[in-house]
């Protein structure tokens, strides 16, 4: 295994316009760590730039103890899956999944080896002697990552390979991948533009926008302490509720516009007088008897979505749409006044200006206790 590091790396096409400036990250030995963004904001130009399909306009790239900016693709000792599987069309899929082993040149036996090894790990052994265009999207995917497979390179990369797939097959290939990820212990570098499979597949996640690194941690470290209101409102479905609010010295409490007569008591020094407050959609709670007047207030029921479980409600609050997810199934109809409320331990501040997070919402995280085994 090996681990990847880029130092201050930069890509420009035109010499005047970066599409990725000052990127620095460390990829540890069999993490599976995640690039996600929006369309655009550089991830699979990231994602080609380690792989040695893009060159690198400046910065450092290293994999392993080898500085690999001048590498080829074949001296970087890695594999790739694409988004559109790459597979020739008038092989069988055994052919294809050996097709890299005969370049390396390996030996007939071997290649069977591998071959039967990786189809039996993928449930592709059925299909072996098939073509392509015989194979549904799940099993055109499962080639392209036996391919990856057998060829038992130590860093496997991936450009977006489910986003072809009908949810229910990205579903059960989210774990596909994670299994044999944590099976093979390779090193695994995984570009999405959806945070549910970030969120769901990584050890660590890199969120980017623009071409610059907006935040890097655990999924749950980005979601519970997200840098600024950009990584908010785009880690977590839906996204965090932001709204503009003021801050009153005299009395300590927060004033949030569109919510009157709401305040929230403040206690924190570091509170500016303008900022922007976040509320996860799950941290909002229906009032009731027990609820203090000046905590509860009422909203516009605009749409209601029932999801087995849970109850999505979108409300108005001034000039924004707020989501609320409550547990269990609610009858609300659209065009009703519902009565919300919610605590300031679960409020996240931002400084309105730089969108930097000033204070983050209270954890909700859960630990399980190992139990002792017990000798009978």
């Amino acid at each position: 295994m090996k681990t990847i590091r880029v130092s201050e790396l930069n890509k420009s096409y035109d010499l005047e316009k970066s599409v990725v400036t000052d990127v620095n990250f460390q990829i540890n030995e069999g993490e599976f760590f995640v690039l996600v963004g929006p369309s655009g904001c550089g991830k699979s130009t990231i994602l080609r730039m380690i792989a040695g399909l893009e060159t690198i306009s400046g910065g450092d790239l290293f994999i392993g103890d080898k500085r690999a900016n001048k590498l080829t693709p074949s001296e970087r000792d890695l594999s790739m899956v694409f988004q559109n599987y790459a597979l020739y069309p008038h092989l069988t899929v055994k052919e294809n999944i050996t097709f890299g082993l005969h370049v390396k040149k390996i030996t007939k036996k071997e290649r069977e080896v591998r071959c039967n090894e990786a189809a039996e790990m993928l449930q592709l052994t059925d299909y072996l002697h098939r073509k392509p265009r015989e194979l549904s999207g799940g099993q055109r995917q499962r080639v392209a990552l036996a391919r990856a497979i057998v060829s038992r390179s130590p860093i496997c990369l991936m450009d977006e390979p489910l986003s072809n797939l009908d949810a229910k097959l990205r579903t059960h290939m989210r774990s596909e991948i994670k299994r044999i990820q944590r099976r093979l212990g390779i090193t695994m570098v995984y570009v999405t533009h959806d945070q549910t499979e970030a969120m769901t597949m990584g050890d660590r996640i890199m969120v980017l926008k623009d071409g610059e690194v907006q935040q890097i941690g655990t999924p749950l470290q980005v979601y519970n302490r997200p840098k600024n209101t950009f990584v908010a409102t785009f880690i977590g479905n839906p996204p965090m509720n932001m709204q503009e609010a003021s801050y009153q010295k005299a009395s300590k409490e927060i004033h949030i516009n569109g919510i009157k007569p709401y305040k929230l008591k403040c206690f924190e020094e570091i509170i500016p007088e303008n900022m922007i407050i976040g509320v996860r959609p799950e941290s909002i709670k229906l009032a009731d008897e027990r609820t203090p007047y000046e905590q509860c207030f009422l909203v516009e029921v605009l749409n209601v979505e029932i999801l087995g479980n849970d109850t999505l409600i979108s409300v108005q609050i001034g000039d924004k749409e707020w989501f609320v997810r409550l547990n269990g199934q609610w009858y609300i109809s659209i065009g009703d006044k519902i009565p919300i409320t919610f605590n300031y331990e679960n409020v996240a501040v931002f400084d309105k200006t730089s969108g930097d997070l000033l204070k983050a919402p209270l954890a909700k995280e859960r630990f399980s206790l190992q139990k002792e085994a017990v000798t009978l």
